[in-house]
This record gives C-alpha cells, structure tokens and sequence, in this order.
C-alpha cells in the first residue's frame, strides 16, 4: 500500500478534558488531513500545552516544517492562541496559506508583501520596508495590513485597529500613461 498523504494539517483549539493519570490537562493536537479526514499513519502530535506556550510554538514550527517537506500548502488552525503568533509574527507561515475558522487569512509577513508588490509599491520601497522592519506595528508587534488602497496610495495599519498603534501610508508611483494628445 502506498504511503498517504493529506492536504492540509489541522491544528486544534484547546483540548481541556484530555487526561493524564487523574488529572485534567490542556493538550493540542496536529493532525495530517485529506479534507476533513484524519490520515491513518499521517503526521499526529498530541501536544501537552498546559502552562506551556513555548511547547505550543515548537511543535507548531515542527508541524509547519513538515508540511513544507510533504507539499501540504494548507494549514487549519483552531487555536487563537497559534493565530495571535501568526499575526505577532512569532511564528511564521511563510509560503503556507492560513485557514481560520472564518476563512483563509493573509500570510503574514510574506502575504503583506506579496500584497504591496500587486498594489505597484516599488521594489526598493519594499526592500527598505524590510530592511527597516517598518512592516510590524510599533506597539504589538503584529504585521501590518493593508487597510485601504486607491491608485496613488496603499495604507498600512495594525490590525488590532487601535489609534495608538502604528498606521501610514505608502505613495504610489504615477502611472505611465501612454501620451494621447497626438
């Protein structure tokens, strides 16, 4: 039989009634997918994170190094506390597309700048973004969205929407428009 494989990894929401011994543990689990079906002998961590947020983004990294070198592109996550990581930038999807309960999110750092590359901001600008890490909000940490865009400016705001946190705008290059007049 030929080893299976999923298309997306899911990872749990808190798990507050498993057990160990006699007592009453939080656990996370990553599990390897076809869909919404479990792979029999897939990739499976039962993750006691109970006190443990550390133990959290360790297998989280784990799970999403797996899924690099399996091909799975698709990650569910469940569990906020893995989302806020995401969106702190603790941890990194990279080239993983994120799926929420509400749907596929942006990919973090490089979603963003995937994002201002199709809104025309100039390389260079965008390397200096980098460079200068002027993509994560100031204040929290998180990596910036575009809030608003029109042709001549993209917006940038943390997403926490608080008017403390850092926010700006990017000035677009004018468009070359062919000259018509002849």
């Amino acid at each position: 039989m030929a080893d299976e494989r999923g298309d997306n990894l899911l990872i749990s929401n808190f798990d507050r009634y498993a057990t160990e011994g006699n007592e009453f543990i939080a656990v996370v689990y990553i599990t390897e997918r076809d869909r919404y079906t479990a792979i029999p002998g897939g990739y499976h961590e039962r993750v006691i994170v109970q006190g443990d947020r550390d133990a959290l983004r360790q297998a989280v990294r784990e799970a999403f190094d797996y899924a690099r070198r399996a091909g799975i592109l698709r990650v569910q996550v469940n569990n906020a506390h893995v989302l806020d990581d995401l969106e702190a930038g603790i941890l990194d999807a990279g080239d993983l597309e994120i799926v929420d309960p509400g749907g596929v999110r942006p990919a973090g750092m490089a979603g963003l700048i995937a994002a201002l590359r199709a809104h025309r901001v100039p390389e260079k600008r965008v390397q200096d973004l980098i460079q200068q890490d002027d993509l994560r909000c100031g204040i929290c940490g998180r990596t910036l969205e575009i809030s608003d865009s029109d042709s001549e400016t993209v917006y940038l705001s943390c997403p926490t929407g608080e008017d403390e946190h850092t926010d700006y705008r990017i000035d677009l290059p004018a468009s070359e428009e062919p000259d018509r007049s002849a």
